[in-house]
C-alpha cells in the first residue's frame, strides 16, 4: 500500500501532466515554423540585380497556414446541443468496421474494447468490455478523475489509503468497478486492473455538462497528431483520419498497449472509446493498430 505522501506525489504528477497537456493544446497553433525560417533567411539575403540585371520579381505573399483540422469538428461536438439530438450509428455498422481492425495480430491475443456515445450513454460497441485488464498509463484517467471529484466536494486530493480512496471516489460517479484494482496512480504497477467499460463510462461522465469539475479529464488529453504522446502518431493513412479529432491517453508497458479517449465523428458526435491490448509483441505494431481503431471512429456518421 503506497504511503500517503507517495500517493500525493502520484496524484499531483498525474494532474500536472494533464494540466500541461491542456496548456499545450491551447498554446499550439497550426503555424509552419519552416515558413518563418524561410522568411527570415529571405529578408537577410543581399539584394541582387544591378546595371546589367533586372531587379528580382517581388516575392509572393506568404502562404497562410491552414487551420488545424480539429477546429471545425471538435467545437460543435463539445458545445452544440444539436449533437445530442443526432441518431447514433447502428451498432452493426460499427462492429463491421471495428472487428477486422481488432483482429490485427499486432494487438496480441488479449484485446478488449468499448465505444460509447457520450450524449446518450449508449454503448455502441463492446468486446470483452467488462474484463479487467492491465491499463498501463490509461489508469491516470481514473485516478485524476477521482482527485477532481474529491476537489469538487472540497475534499483533499491527497488520499489516505490511496487505492481504496480512488475506488471510493469512482464509485460515487456510478462507474462499473467489478474487478478494478488501483495499485498505484501512474499505471506502472502491473497489478492495476481497469476495464474498457470503466474507462468509457468515466469519459462519458466527464463529457456531461452537469459535471464541469470533470471536464479537465477530456481537455487535458493529448490530441492525435498534434500534442503530447500523440504528437508523432496519426501520420500514416488510414490513421490520418483521426488527426486533430482523437484525444486520448496512451498506455505502454512491455506486452501492454492501450488507448482511451474521445473522438469527434463525421456528423459531430463525441464518442468515448477504450482499446486495451495485452501480450503484445511490439509497441511498433500495437500502437499503429490502436491508432487505426480510433481513427475509424472519426468516419462514423
Amino acid at each position: 500500500m503506497p504511503e500517503p505522501r507517495m500517493w500525493q506525489l502520484t496524484a499531483g504528477s498525474a494532474a500536472l501532466g494533464l494540466a500541461l497537456a491542456a496548456v499545450a493544446v491551447t498554446a499550439a497553433g497550426p503555424w509552419d515554423t519552416g515558413q518563418r525560417t524561410a522568411e527570415r533567411a529571405r529578408a537577410a539575403a543581399p539584394a541582387t540585380g544591378g546595371a546589367h540585371h533586372a531587379p528580382p520579381p517581388a516575392p509572393a505573399a506568404p502562404r497562410r497556414p491552414a487551420p488545424a483540422p480539429s477546429a471545425p469538428g471538435v467545437l460543435p461536438a463539445l458545445h452544440a446541443p444539436a449533437a445530442a439530438e443526432r441518431p447514433a450509428g447502428r451498432p452493426a455498422d460499427l462492429a463491421a468496421t471495428l472487428v477486422p481492425l481488432l483482429a490485427d495480430p499486432g494487438l496480441g491475443p488479449l484485446r478488449t474494447a468499448s465505444v460509447v456515445d457520450t450524449a446518450t450513454g449508449t454503448q455502441l460497441y463492446g468486446e470483452g468490455a467488462g474484463t479487467p485488464m492491465t491499463p498501463a498509463s490509461t489508469v491516470k484517467i481514473a485516478t485524476v478523475a477521482a482527485a477532481l471529484s474529491a476537489l469538487a466536494r472540497k475534499q483533499p486530493a491527497s488520499f489516505e489509503g490511496a487505492g481504496k480512496a480512488v475506488r471510493d471516489e469512482l464509485a460515487k460517479l456510478g462507474l462499473p468497478l467489478a474487478g478494478a484494482r488501483f495499485a498505484d496512480g501512474s499505471g506502472l504497477d502491473r497489478r492495476d486492473r481497469v476495464s474498457a467499460a470503466l474507462l468509457t463510462t468515466l469519459l462519458t461522465r466527464a463529457a456531461d455538462p452537469a459535471r464541469p469539475a470533470l471536464r479537465p479529464v477530456l481537455t487535458g488529453l493529448p490530441v492525435g497528431g498534434f500534442t503530447g504522446t500523440l504528437a508523432g502518431r496519426f501520420d500514416t493513412a488510414p490513421a490520418t483520419a483521426g488527426a486533430g479529432l482523437v484525444r486520448a491517453k496512451t498506455g505502454t508497458l512491455t506486452g501492454v498497449n492501450t488507448l482511451a479517449g474521445t473522438v469527434v465523428t463525421a456528423d459531430g458526435r463525441l464518442l468515448a472509446f477504450a482499446f486495451l491490448a495485452g501480450r503484445t509483441l511490439s509497441p511498433y505494431e500495437a500502437q499503429p493498430a490502436l491508432d487505426r481503431l480510433s481513427a475509424a471512429l472519426a468516419g462514423q456518421g
